[in-house]
């Protein structure tokens, strides 16, 4: 029999895109499916589109709620199926993507988290592909969130471990989430199928405010290290240059054995995803502080990465002409 998979909706008028991303879980003809849409009181249409669908969807609400990360825990305290995820109502799921999820379940008993691909689209942007390389490095499943969310599916027993998402965090909250499943010692399995596609707007968090997303990942890395029972002196000095050691309280259960040369490789990789929000929102000192930090500190990881080179030059140059340099890009 095939396992139940649950899809969470979370929704704040979004009446825009919300109808294709139903659609799109509908379309899926998973026989075992669970699906929710939870609406944050939204006044722009979303509530007539959703009683539409209304005989697809297991349970639905629209009221206030405290964003996203609340929005998502109301689904997850309810959620019964032996997978889960969540899919943004501006993201849609492709075809055949949940049969594909359960295929791997299946083949690999003792994962706790299956991750794909995704395809980004959207009016005005590139479109192409992404996802974490297959197999993905532990350094990379620390530093960050390396695969995309909509293509990530996990085991309720993972989530039953670590928690719900931190509802104080709202642009890190699937890094974190992932991380504290990661950090449980269990499998995580990629795959190169592409299982969703994500949708780029303007209105949409992943474009408009890549800054706070920076943030968010220096306090989820330096709740990482505060979690490590003896961390390298030298390690802690090149975080504290890195803007990573934070007064964070919340600590991770952590039963992964991890080397330090992966910790200090995790470093480096965050420290590379924050430079790249920085530098988007054009937050252009701290992006070059950074650039210089990896450059002088990692050779070795810059050579792997000459994107942190072209932002160490770049962030010299005044915002206006850096944004007229990415119309042609």
């Amino acid at each position: 029999m095939l396992p139940r998979i649950t899809i969470i909706t979370p929704s704040f008028q979004q009446s825009a895109f919300l109808e294709q991303t139903i659609q799109s879980v509908i379309a899926q003809d998973y026989p075992n499916l669970e699906f929710f849409v939870i609406d944050g009181g939204s006044t722009d249409g979303s509530v007539e589109i959703i009683r539409r669908y209304a005989a697809h969807i297991n349970w639905w609400v629209s009221e206030k709620d405290n964003g996203q990360s609340d929005a998502i825990n109301k689904g997850l305290q309810r959620a019964g199926g032996d997978i889960i995820t969540w899919l943004n109502s501006d993201d849609v799921l492709f075809p055949n993507a949940l049969y594909t999820v359960a295929e791997l379940f299946g083949k690999h008993p003792q994962a706790w988290v299956v991750h794909g691909k995704t395809h980004l689209f959207g009016e005005g942007f590139p479109t192409t592909e992404k996802g974490a390389p297959v197999p993905c490095s532990e350094a990379l499943y620390l530093a960050k969130l390396p695969f995309p969310q909509p293509s990530a599916f996990f085991r309720r027993e993972a989530l039953q471990a670590v928690g719900l998402i931190d509802t104080s965090l709202h642009y890190g909250m699937d890094y974190d989430l992932f991380l504290r499943m990661y950090l449980q010692g269990r499998d995580f399995i990629g795959t190169t199928a592409v299982l969703s596609g994500y949708r780029l707007h303007k209105d949409a968090k992943g474009v408009a405010v890549q800054a706070r997303f920076a943030k968010d990942y220096a306090r989820i890395f330096a709740r990482l290290l505060n979690s490590m029972s003896s961390p390298d002196a030298h390690l802690l000095r090149m975080a504290a240059d890195a803007g990573l050691l934070l007064a964070e309280e919340a600590r991770y259960e952590v039963k992964r054995n991890i080397p330090p040369e992966a910790l200090q490789w995790a470093l480096f990789e965050n420290t590379l995803a924050r430079l790249s929000f920085l530098y988007e929102a054009l937050a252009l000192p701290e992006a070059r502080r950074l650039a210089v930090f990896l450059r002088e500190e990692a050779p070795d990881f810059c050579r792997q990465h000459p994107e942190i080179l072209q932002i160490a030059n770049r962030s010299r140059l005044p915002a206006g002409l850096i944004r007229l340099l990415r119309m042609f890009r």
